[in-house]
């Protein structure tokens, strides 16, 4: 029984990885958002399902141990060929509607593995009813051990080893894990054991190394990456552009911030954002939700707010003040969640920004009636809230800018929009200025900013 609840940490332990590693290289595709992660859940619990019936079945024929040893070797080699398949599902859904995108996107990556995993569990079981065991002990201990160890696998990637380990390597390691599960399997098949775990090896091996090769030239010609990072919020990147020498962010591969050789910011809305800010009174209290390369805060520094940044990934904060030289000394950094800071501080504001967006992914548990009515509290009776959304004024997208207007408008602040590009049909940013108080723009008087 001991060498079965062996093999069970060991699936255990795949399934967590397989999720969160298929995920880390599929976030930088289609972002950290709500639907990405509801179709990785969704594969993953369809995945599971799927295999524990096959394996319920495919238990009555063949040797036991013969099929376990053929599926931990299959999964060995699937698990280091994940990052290849990500890309290149990605390539093929890419012309399709976003939905349909990411599940083609998910679908290649995770089912496969998940599925061989799922009939694994159902094989071990059954092979330790096979050795006398009673099948309510069997099933009972066979899924706690793999709970155990797919909760212990969450929390070694997720905490540390995806911000700390090259991805390869890690892809590389589960790959090794779940081949030397042969090791545990009694069989007649000898030369199924052990030049079946030869062969699955030297092939692992090789598809590190070209992963290995394969990272070493991403670079785009004409760029050089100065950062990169993975974690569980996904891929940080930082990008300089040689000839232009515009220093780039990307956040799971959208663009976050730009700083020209200047050191000015070359994406518009920051300028708008701060030339509107600039008729209020130095020493007013501002709140800054949402970092990025620092840009907003770089340019806002000179009028005098006393500042808090509220910025979720610590990444940022060492990508800002590194790469983009923001200056924190004369603000106060919070690392949280902009809504959790929301809901928890008893400060009251003159000025509340929400720079959220990444890309297309939106902040929907800051976005609510709920969050608005807490920062409505947390103005001052004269204070603004300012929110910079990426979107367009016509077409399907046009329904965030009413729905977030009008949602704004419900918990009794005066709402205002700013469209920085006058086309109204392609995605342009846009500026939403809400306050407790009706706004006379005609008696505001701009500093020569």
């Amino acid at each position: 029984m001991n060498r079965i609840l062996l093999l069970a940490l060991i699936e255990g332990a795949l399934v967590m990885a397989i999720e969160l590693l298929g995920g880390s290289v599929i976030i930088p595709f289609y972002g950290n958002g709500l639907e990405v992660w509801t179709f990785i859940l969704g594969i993953t619990m369809a995945s599971l399902s799927l295999g524990y019936f096959v394996g319920s079945v495919i238990s009555k024929y063949w040797n036991i141990s013969a099929w376990l040893t053929v599926f931990y070797l299959l999964i060995g080699v699937i698990i280091i060929y994940i990052p290849l398949l990500a890309q290149e599902s990605f390539e093929v859904a890419v012309n399709e509607n976003f939905d349909h995108t990411i599940f083609w996107g998910v679908f290649p990556v995770l089912f496969i593995p998940l599925s061989l995993c799922g009939i694994i569990s159902s094989l071990l079981i059954c092979l330790a009813a096979k050795e006398g065991n009673e099948i309510s002990v069997s099933s009972g201990m066979v899924y706690g051990y793999s709970t155990l160890a797919g909760v212990l696998t969450a929390l070694f990637i997720g905490l540390f080893a995806l911000e700390n380990i090259d991805n390869s390597l890690l892809f590389f390691i589960f790959s090794c894990i779940s081949i030397s599960g042969v090791f545990l399997l009694n069989h007649r098949l000898i030369i199924l054991k052990y030049l079946g775990f030869g062969f699955t090896f030297l092939l692992i091996v090789f598809c590190y190394l070209t992963l290995k090769a394969s990272n070493n030239e991403s670079e785009v010609p004409g760029t050089k990456i100065l950062y990169k990072n993975r974690g569980i919020l996904g891929e940080i990147k930082v990008v300089d552009e040689i000839v232009s020498g515009t220093r780039m962010l990307y956040v799971n591969n959208a663009l976050q911030s730009t700083l020209g050789k200047d050191g000015l910011a070359s994406l518009p809305y920051v300028k708008y954002i701060g030339f509107f800010l600039s008729h209020r009174k130095k020493n007013e209290r501002l709140l800054l939700a949402g970092l990025g390369g620092g840009n907003l805060l770089r340019d806002l520094q000179p009028l005098g707010f006393k500042t808090d940044v509220v910025e979720l990934d610590e990444r940022i904060v060492y990508v800002a003040e590194k790469y983009f030289g923001s200056d924190f000394s004369k603000c106060h950094v919070i690392i949280d969640d902009a809504r959790h800071f929301i809901n928890t501080t008893d400060e009251k504001y003159d000025i509340i920004i929400l720079d959220l967006s990444l890309g297309e992914i939106i902040p929907s548990n800051v976005y609510t009636k709920e969050a608005f009515e807490k920062i409505n509290e947390l103005l001052t009776e004269n204070g603004l809230l300012v929110l910079h959304l990426f979107c367009a004024e016509k077409g399907f997208s046009s329904n965030s800018i009413f729905s977030l207007g009008y949602t704004m408008e419900s918990v009794g602040l005066n709402v205002y929009l700013f469209n920085n590009n006058h086309d109204p049909v392609l995605p342009s940013p846009y500026i939403f200025v809400a306050s407790k108080k009706k706004i006379d723009f005609n008696t505001m008087q701009y500093a020569n900013y």
